[in-house]
């Protein structure tokens, strides 16, 4: 059987994070928030404009990435949380495929 990457996605304040920690702990699987990372690397870097904001949005979801990755070496079963965008989809199916993951999507709306 394969090992399951959750994906949590969905528009701003729509619950993704609530929901990623809840599964998490449920489910005792890791769980990864792209907010978090920035927010860890943003605290030693200054974002003074929108430039600078961006580069900082692709180095923060390359970071996950790379966490992404090593779990997936030692086949472990994890859950990502953020408002991906359609460029990374294109990363995370090549590592999906690279380990052999499935992927199991929940995309949340505010209703």
């Amino acid at each position: 059987m394969k090992n399951k990457l959750i994906i949590i996605t969905g528009y701003p304040a729509s619950g993704k994070s609530t929901f990623a920690m809840k599964l998490s702990e449920n489910l005792d699987v890791p769980f990864f928030n792209l907010d978090s990372i920035k927010t860890a690397i943003g605290k030693e870097i200054e974002i003074n404009n929108w430039e600078n904001s961006i580069c900082f949005g692709k180095i923060s979801f390359f970071v996950l990435m790379y966490i992404l990755e090593n779990l997936m070496k030692v086949n472990k079963p994890l859950i990502i949380e953020n408002s991906f965008i359609k460029d990374h989809e294109t990363v995370i199916k090549y590592l999906l495929e690279k380990y052999e993951y499935e992927a199991l999507t929940y995309f949340l709306n505010v209703i």
